[in-house]
């Protein structure tokens, strides 16, 4: 229906595309019957009752036409006539109206419009099966998905009737996937095609030469024309114009089914190549609260508000940007109510609204012309929205929109810290005939009322493993990750990633309206004086209110939360069963393209071939693709952080490792690799393999080569390609480093040995900072060598030769025993390493701790040291006994034959003794025999068990273990007494793995010289010979050696001694005393047998002097009524000289080489206490006694007992 109230009819137009109704036979001709810019199907400035719906009647796309006080640009867009007004074909030459310019085409060129660049925001371009060109806008939400107009895609051109639509269902289109295989593609290009009018081959078409813009080549196709063109129209990413292959819009809101103007009018359109590098956008899936800045953007025709958009050849595929005011968010029948009075019950579903105001606008009825108003069509712009005050004054840069923008997004610009997309262009409602003049409205259906739809119908998925080891091939291992281009406002009334808590409302859903809507007439009657009257009465409109919901947000099938899915894309397919149009019967694969991060904890196995859209790996994540793995990845593979294991297949566009380890035996196939701050690890972590990447590779920063060797091979890098290192100018900390490991529990790299680490097809570029080692005194020698047949010099090739350091540098510190044997071996290296190859193989790959582990297990100076000890505290049992019998020969004390111990503890029974005489710190059951002739003497026997002088004290069966007998006889001469002994000692050492044993036998000659009352002097020469064995337990680190050996030894010793016995009442006695001895020992060479780490001892003799200054508190007296026997001892014994004696040594293996070791039990100066006291009463006794030394004592002996008798 058309009902004409003059002029300033409402019109309403929803233009699907802008369109070319010229038919050609085949898309070889196809050419030269293109239009050079395309219109409308249908007349544009039809007129609409309020009442009529949309039907059959569609108008032009809108487009960014600009303000008319914006800087004109250069009118380079020449206007052609419009056949459908019967113009002819050659360009307009003379105004249609007086006074108007070229129709305002400098004013859409002004560089405030124009869009450069790369943005997002892309072109529809449909080939109708009718023969045409359908032209819409869009707006890339994730690198697969294009958010635009429903009624973009609604319907083609008819065949021979451009008045008429052919209405097409969603499975119709993709060249290659729809039913129909309808051409759809988006570009995403500033300009998508060559704008000097040329046809198919790059030639002008006869009639329209348009002039070239500047740098245009005539010649050269662009984006359109070369998609266009296309044997499959295939996508072009290098032109950044996609092939659709799939759309999806809700086909109950189509125009044929009774759907309304601006519902639901949202289609998705699917790219069947990933976008890579066009930026996307974030959608906002909740209602504004108020007016709110805009950028509204496309790519559809010209003009400026003063003269309305181009007719005809309007649309140069050039994108333009300007600003508005989002005015109102408001149903078309609430807004009729308060601009004209005239609501037509329908139409409810809430939109946002902006209007076009002109910058000349009249601020009051009165000044209004009505020689314009109502007269031209181009004058009716009343401030319909926004009111007449400031806020709804033109904008600087403002703009309305035109044919071919339908789809093209609402931008939200400065509500949130970023841009957001709040809607798509659906069309717009004018009194001015529908030419894009001042007055004109733009609706925009918002995306909030349609967000659960939007979710379940996008392809694009955004998911993660979760946290565990798992298989890629388990569905229940991942989740589906928040999109993060969903957006909503936030409590805080922030924009926040994530999705509404409450279901979505559709177009008639619950939503607080707002806005100030203007009255063109408040009678309903249009006429001027009714203009006039009404102009600038606004009302302030608030209705409902917007929905709500509790908790998190909603988990929509399909979207954000899912599980139950495995991460490989699908691709979508249409299958015709039955039928046609609506009622076509339709097997549909829907497309499923996934965006894959690794970031929890645990490692993901892919064992079978998978095809993503991207891969990321972040956090301590590790990704890895088996032997039998195979992973396709459209785009990029980003590793942030984490481990990636390649044993199978990896292919993807560019990759980039920012840190994390990259290893793997495999091949990894991008189309470049960038490794910045990660390492790359062929063969895979601690393995060695072969690691081939099919790109040229940069291996920058602080990146690095981790290299692991073993005897038989090292690990390669194969490129095929350039591999990029460093130039020896570069910044040291911008150059990659290469580091050298041994492979664990294989047999080490030797000293000379060489392995190929790297190879490049193209060449090798520049040289590695450093090569390091974590381990050993191996160091890596790079060589960098051109083994190709080519003229160049480059090198192809990178080979390590491993070259020995020094073994004390490691050690950096350690002992003189590590250093001894640290230096020995870096002596010998050049002539003994064959000798000792083993031994060579292992420690050359230790640490420093592990070299001192090593040297402290090789040496002997333990056990010589335990040896030198059992022998030490034989020679005191003799010597012991003989010392005390100084003082009691020289104050005539010295009685009888006196008994210590049992002969029973010659045989390790200690049956009978007490315990103070198990240790031998008092005289246990001790008798005296008198003797004839005023001889006296000594028998002493016993045995016991101490701690070693190394290893493990608490090991079962630990220490030295001990069994003695001594005997003396004495007889008088003359003043003096004078007396001879002999001993016998056996000791067994049992140190963890390690034992020893010494047999020895002493003699000794004694005198003691009365002096006085109670002083006296004495002396003792003793010799002693001891046969010693040991068999101890070391290792090179690789094998296990017992090394044993047998030697002797002879000691001879002088000792003087003075001393005073005093009583000090109450039956006790003081005894001062001070020594003063000589010894001489000497411990015979001997050769180890039992391995390669086996060492010659050279004979090792030590010259002791030593003082020993002390006092002895023994006596019996009372307290009480009990009896106490106290026998106390103290000494200090300082080594005058003989403390630091070595030990020479040599490896069995290399005799001719020896070196020093330092000897343990090297004291100069000690404490030693013994003693006890026992306190008897009646048939009870008890007994308390104890052994200790202090400070540097070569033998550490600290010992004690209570003992407890009861006589019956």
């Amino acid at each position: 229906m058309k009902v004409n109230r003059c002029a300033a009819t409402r019109v309403a137009l929803l233009a699907a595309t802008s369109v070319s109704a010229l038919a050609f036979a085949s898309p070889a001709v196809a050419g030269a019957n293109w239009v050079e810019n395309t219109y409308a199907a249908s007349e544009a400035t039809l007129d609409f009752s309020e009442s009529a719906q949309v039907l059959s009647q569609w108008g032009e796309n809108l487009d960014v036409v600009g303000n008319h006080t914006i800087t004109p640009g250069t009118p380079v867009v020449p206007v052609y006539g419009d056949p459908r007004r019967g113009n002819p074909q050659p360009p307009i030459t003379s105004n249609p109206l007086p006074g108007v310019p070229l129709l305002g085409s400098d004013i859409a060129n002004s560089p405030q419009l124009l869009s450069s660049g790369i943005t997002g925001v892309g072109q529809s371009l449909q080939l109708s099966p009718g023969g045409g060109l359908g032209l819409c806008s869009g707006t890339l939400i994730n690198p697969r998905t294009v958010i635009s107009a429903a009624h973009c895609y609604y319907g083609t051109a008819h065949a021979t009737n451009p008045a008429l639509r052919v209405f097409r269902q969603p499975h119709e289109y993709g060249a290659k996937t729809g039913t129909l295989a309808i051409p759809l593609a988006y570009a995403f290009n500033a300009s998508n095609r060559n704008q000097c009018g040329a046809g198919a081959a790059g030639t002008p078409i006869a009639g329209q030469q348009v002039p070239c813009y500047p740098g245009a080549d005539a010649t050269v196709k662009g984006a359109y024309e070369t998609w266009r063109d296309s044997a499959d129209r295939s996508s072009i990413p290098s032109m950044n114009i996609f092939n659709a292959n799939q759309v999806w819009f809700d086909t109950s809101v189509h125009p044929n089914a009774g759907g309304e103007f601006a519902n639901k009018d949202i289609a998705l359109v699917t790219l069947d190549r990933h976008a890579k590098g066009i930026p996307t956008w974030t959608m906002l899936f909740s209602p504004l609260d108020g007016p709110t800045h805009a950028t509204i953007t496309g790519y559809g025709g010209t003009g400026s508000g003063q003269y309305g958009a181009l007719v005809g050849y309007n649309i140069d595929y050039r994108r333009r940007s300007a600003e508005n005011m989002i005015d109102a968010l408001i149903s078309a029948n609430n807004f009729w109510n308060l601009a004209d009075k005239s609501p037509t019950g329908a139409n409810n579903h809430a939109a946002y609204w902006m209007d076009f105001d002109g910058p000349g606008r009249p601020a009051t009825g009165a000044d209004l012309d009505p020689t314009c108003y109502f007269v031209l069509v181009r004058c009716t712009d009343f401030g319909g929205l926004g009111g007449h005050g400031p806020a709804g004054q033109a904008l600087p840069n403002e703009a309305t929109t035109a044919g071919g923008d339908s789809g093209g997004p609402l931008i939200a610009d400065t509500r949130f810290h970023k841009p957001v997309v709040i809607g798509v262009l659906t069309g717009s409602y004018s009194y001015t005939q529908g030419r894009s003049f001042y007055g004109q409205f733009n609706l925009y259906p918002p995306l909030f009322q349609f967000w659960e739809e939007i979710v379940q119908n996008n392809p694009y998925k955004y998911v993660s493993a979760k946290a565990g080891d798992g298989n890629w091939e388990d569905e229940m291992h991942w989740i589906q990750d928040m999109d993060p281009n969903y957006g909503i406002i936030g409590p805080d009334g922030q924009l926040a990633n994530s999705l509404p808590n409450y279901n979505q409302g559709g177009a008639d859903g619950a939503v607080e309206q707002f806005g100030t809507v203007c009255a063109l007439t408040t009678t309903g009657v249009y006429n001027f004086a009714n203009f006039q009257a009404s102009y600038g009465q606004c009302t302030d409109f608030e209705s409902g209110t917007n929905p709500t919901g509790v908790g998190g947000h909603l988990v929509v099938a399909g979207g954000p939360g899912s599980t139950n899915f495995v991460p490989h894309n699908v691709e979508p397919s249409n299958t015709l069963v039955s039928g046609s149009g609506p009622t076509a019967v339709v097997n549909t694969v829907k497309a499923k393209y996934y965006d894959v991060t690794l970031r929890e904890a645990g490692k993901t196995t892919l064992s079978s071939a998978a095809t993503i859209d991207k891969l990321t790996i972040d956090g301590s994540a590790r990704l890895n693709i088996a032997t039998a793995g195979d992973l396709k990845v459209w785009s990029d593979f980003t590793q942030d952080s984490g481990w990636t294991n390649i044993d199978g297949k990896l292919t993807a566009d560019e990759a980039f490792v920012w840190s994390g380890l990259l290893s793997g035996k495999g091949v990894f196939d991008p189309s470049y690799l960038t490794v910045a701050a990660g390492a790359v690890a062929p063969g895979g972590g601690d393995k060695v393999g072969t690691f081939t990447v099919k790109a040229d590779t940069v291996l920058a920063s602080a990146s690095s080569l981790f290299v692991d060797v073993a005897r038989n091979g090292a690990d390669k890098l194969v490129v095929e390609g350039v591999l990029s290192l460093s130039s020896p100018d570069d910044d040291p900390a911008e150059r990659a480093s290469v580091v050298f490991n041994k492979v664990t529990d294989a047999p080490a790299p030797r000293h000379g040995q060489k392995y190929t680490i790297a190879t490049a097809t193209g060449n090798v570029q520049g040289t590695f900072l450093k090569a390091y080692t974590f381990q050993g005194v191996l160091r890596p020698e790079l060589t960098y060598i051109d083994t190709s047949a080519d003229a160049d010099t480059l090198a192809n090739e990178i080979v390590a030769e491993m070259r020995a350091g020094s073994l004390v540098e490691i050690l950096d510190g350690g002992n003189a025993t590590e250093i001894a044997f640290a230096s020995a071996l870096d002596q010998l290296r050049n002539g003994f390493y064959d000798k000792l190859y083993n031994l060579y193989g292992n420690v050359d790959w230790m640490n420093a701790g592990q070299l001192a582990a090593t040297f402290s297990a090789l040496s002997p100076v333990n056990m010589v040291g335990e040896v030198r000890a059992m022998q030490d505290r034989q020679s005191q049992k003799l010597l012991g006994n003989v010392g005390d019998r100084l003082s009691l020969m020289g104050t005539g004390r010295a009685q009888g034959i006196s008994f210590v111990g049992g002969a029973s503890a010659l045989e390790q029974s200690r049956e009978g003794l007490s315990a103070s005489a198990q240790l031998g710190l008092t005289e246990g059951q001790a008798a005296n025999i008198a003797a004839p002739g005023g001889l006296s003497g000594f028998v002493a026997m016993g045995g016991d068990t101490i701690g070693s002088t190394y290893g493990d004290a608490d090991r079962a069966g630990s220490g030295q273990h001990s069994r003695y007998f001594a005997s003396g006889i004495e007889a008088p001469f003359g003043d003096a007494m004078v007396g001879t002994a002999i001993g016998y000692a056996e000791t067994r050492a049992m140190i963890g793995q390690d034992e020893a044993s010494t047999k020895l036998t002493q003699a000794a000659a004694y005198a003691s010289l009365p002096v006085g009352k109670s002083a006296y002097v004495g002396g003792v020469v003793a010799a002693e010979r001891a046969q010693s064995d040991s068999n101890r337990l070391t290792t090179d680190t690789t094998s296990m050696f017992r090394l044993s050996g047998a030697t002797h030894s002879a000691r001879y010793m002088a000792n003087l001694e003075a001393g005073v016995r005093k009583a000090i009442g109450s039956g006790l006695y003081l005894n001062p005393r001070a020594q003063l001895g000589f010894s001489h020992y000497a411990l015979g060479g001997f050769r180890e047998a039992g391995g390669e780490t086996a060492l010659a001892l050279d004979t090792l003799k030590v010259n002791r002097i030593e003082s020993r200054f002390g006092a002895k508190l023994d006596g019996a007296t009372s307290i009480g009524k009990w009896s106490v026997r106290p026998s106390l001892q103290a000494d200090y014994v300082r080594l005058l000289s003989g403390a630091n004696a070595g030990l020479n040594v040599a490896f069995a293996a290399a005799p001719e080489h020896s070196f020093a070791l330092p000897l343990t039990g090297g004291g100069s100066g000690w404490m030693e206490m013994k003693g006890g006291v026992e306190m008897t009463r009646g048939k009870f006794s008890l007994g308390l006694t104890g052994q200790a030394t202090a400070g540097d004592a070569p033998l550490s002996d600290q010992r004690g007992a209570v003992e407890m008798k009861l006589r019956f």
